[in-house]
């Protein structure tokens, strides 16, 4: 008797339940979360647009004024060059991800495929930030490496070591130093992406959490 009354208590409250206002709420909260997720990705793709805009700077200064001969001879050295052109290419590739990104997350996406863009908009970001890393540091070894090989004082040193029968010692505690700095650079530059993208790619996150909770 008792098992029966609470089975017409399940009954009633499954009668009474009004699915078209439920699925009304979920509704509007799947387009909050659409909204809120195109915004976050706008934001990417506005801030890569920046930093962009802050990387190209240099083209426009008269390098003259603030760097040696030596360095623009350097940096004007063809495989510099080269290396300019590819993080600008892969520069431009992510740039062009992260805005088809903000053009497919929209209100008329389903679920599944809005669940899709966020997380390889994430995935996107991901990439970026480490190709980025990877090519910074790239860069910067090689600079140093043209650097040394076309100074005069490096080349003093090298002899100097050479008389002591030291040269491969003073080079293994340069590279280190070298490799220190550009690891505390590299953390400098994680944190700084971490501030601007990370953040944002977290609350995409907690939107997808939110889409298939």
């Amino acid at each position: 008797m008792e098992n029966q009354n609470k089975l017409s208590v399940l009954k009633l409250a499954w009668v009474n339940l009004d699915f078209r206002k439920t699925y009304v709420e979920y509704s509007e909260l799947k387009k909050l979360i659409q909204l809120n997720s195109n915004s976050i990705v706008k934001k990417i793709f506005i801030i890569s647009l920046f930093e962009f805009a802050l990387s190209i700077l240099p083209f426009f200064l008269d390098g003259k004024e603030f760097f040696t001969k030596e360095i623009l001879d350097i940096q004007n050295s063809r495989i510099m060059l080269y290396l300019d052109y590819l993080y600008y290419a892969i520069f431009i590739f992510f740039i062009i991800q992260f805005y088809l990104n903000f053009k497919k997350i929209n209100a008329n996406s389903n679920l599944n495929e809005l669940s899709k863009n966020i997380l390889k908009t994430r995935k996107s970001v991901y990439n970026y930030i480490y190709v980025s890393l990877i090519i910074f540091n790239l860069n910067s070894l090689v600079f140093a490496y043209l650097y040394l090989e076309n100074n005069s004082s490096y080349k003093q040193f090298i002899s100097h070591a050479n008389s002591q029968n030291s040269p491969l010692l003073f080079q293994l505690i340069f590279y280190s130093i070298l490799v220190v700095f550009l690891s505390a650079i590299t953390y400098s530059i994680w944190l700084i992406y971490k501030i601007l993208y990370l953040k944002l790619i977290k609350k995409l996150d907690q939107n997808f959490h939110e889409l298939n909770s």
